[in-house]
């Protein structure tokens, strides 16, 4: 049959169509003529793209960057990228118009930010693989960090039950002693996965709170989910900066991890297979572990001397990894939790800082790495997870990068950010831990 003369013309067409994996959304109105579109344009009828908006928190912005010249005439672009900082993203040149005779290179700065900030961008790494399935969407987040405690504190955002329910397929031991410092026990909570067959994984979770608050209970529901998933899941606490100031708390969560190796048949854990997580200081300290576990000095004397402290998968809550940039140099005393931990100024202990930064141990038989950072943390800046990224990417660790837009410091307890990085999570557990059970 051939075709009639009423029938539309497809807007698109060509032979990659297939690239696009969707329908375009549906053609605008337009007009009978160009007269009649300009008309409507200066009308106000239809309203005008925003040819010079905002640059986006993600993005930078680099301008009259010379690339080349003609003769004397230096030649310059404009340039955007994501401030994404690991592996390389695809590039885009644009060209703009003006009939080969006005420099008006501005006008496609709607282009370059648009693309620049594109959502593609939030999780990346040499591990996607890791995954086996599309990530979910990323949660919407917020213009700052007032902006979202306002929508916690208003009930707009619900948040996890910290201190929920035991399921019925999980024991907790609590108060388990895994090492002394001095005559001082340190303690972790236990959390034991009923009616499993043979050894399992283990996880050891390192609580937050600036090196000098929080305790072993605030990763109760890491405890329960992980442990109703068929892991044994250790809480521990640490020597808090008002107790003891760094390298107590390296020497402290090294221990705890030596401990559940040491005790592996006991609890169940295979101890082939451990993997440690833990937020912002907690972070921080995880890292240390994973990265430092070639250092004999960093060991201490916590307990289980001689039983290795290496783990075998690392999740990195939005944790400082770089303690000589600005971020802890311009911390005064006063507000400062790194000046507590290391008691002192970055001028005053600079030897600490730069030994406690797990940035500077990273080598390419380090762990597989999971981060997880929001975008407007403004306690640990998202410039610390890119720095972290970029590295390993550079010495050929495996790792994963959830740079999550619009969300601050703590996000993971807004419970719509949370099954995220839980989801994320039992992926990456599964691939670097359970797996590897399986194998053997």
């Amino acid at each position: 049959m051939s075709a009639s003369a009423d029938d539309p013309v497809p807007v698109t067409t060509g032979t990659a169509l297939g690239k696009l994996h969707e329908t375009p959304p549906a053609a605008p109105s337009g007009f009978e003529s160009t007269e009649n579109a300009l008309g409507a344009i200066f009308g106000g009828s239809v309203p005008g793209a925003n040819l010079y908006p905002p640059i986006p928190q993600d993005i930078q912005l680099q301008t009259n960057i010379e690339f080349g010249r003609a003769d004397e005439r230096p030649l310059s672009l404009d340039f955007s990228s994501p401030k994404v900082g690991s592996e390389p993203v695809p590039g885009v040149i644009l060209i703009h118009g003006g009939g080969w005779r006005s420099d008006s290179r501005n006008d496609y700065r709607y282009y370059a930010v648009a693309l620049a900030d594109d959502p593609v961008s939030v999780i990346t790494g040499t591990a996607l693989e890791a995954l086996g399935d599309t990530p979910p969407e990323p949660p919407a987040g917020f213009a700052s960090s007032d902006e979202a405690m306002q929508a916690v504190n208003t009930g707009q955002v619900p948040l996890v039950v910290v201190f929920g329910p035991i399921p019925p397929g999980v024991e907790i031991k609590r108060d388990v002693e895994y090492g002394r410092a001095g005559n001082r026990p340190l303690l972790l909570d236990l959390y034991l996965p009923k009616n499993v067959d043979g050894a399992v994984p283990g996880l050891v979770f390192i609580h937050g709170g600036g090196w000098k608050s929080g305790g072993k209970e605030d990763y109760r529901f890491y405890g329960l989910r992980f442990a109703e998933k068929g892991y044994v899941v250790a809480s521990i606490q640490y020597r808090l900066s008002r107790e003891a100031q760094y390298p107590a708390a390296v020497h402290d969560v090294k221990a705890a991890v030596r401990w559940m190796r040491s005790e592996a048949e006991s609890v169940g854990v295979d101890p082939q297979h451990i993997g440690v997580a833990g937020g912002s200081a907690g972070g921080h300290l995880s890292m240390m572990v994973a990265y430092s576990s070639d250092v004999p000095e960093l060991d201490g004397d916590s307990g289980h001397p001689g039983v290795s402290s290496r783990v075998q998968c690392i999740v990195d809550l939005y944790g400082p990894t770089d303690l000589t940039t600005q971020f802890s140099r311009t911390r005064s005393v006063e507000d400062s939790s790194l000046s507590r931990f290391f008691d002192g100024t970055y001028g005053e202990q600079k030897q600490n800082y730069e030994a406690a930064s797990p940035i500077r141990y990273v080598t390419s038989d380090d762990p597989p790495t999971l981060i997880l950072h929001g975008t407007i943390d403004e306690i640990v800046p998202i410039e610390q997870a890119d720095l972290l990224a970029r590295c390993l990417h550079e010495a050929g660790v495996p790792y994963l990068y959830d740079r999550l837009p619009g969300w601050p410091h703590a996000m993971d307890l807004a419970l719509s950010v949370n099954e995220r990085c839980v989801w994320l999570m039992e992926r990456f557990f599964d691939r670097y831990l359970r797996q590897g059970v399986a194998e053997q």
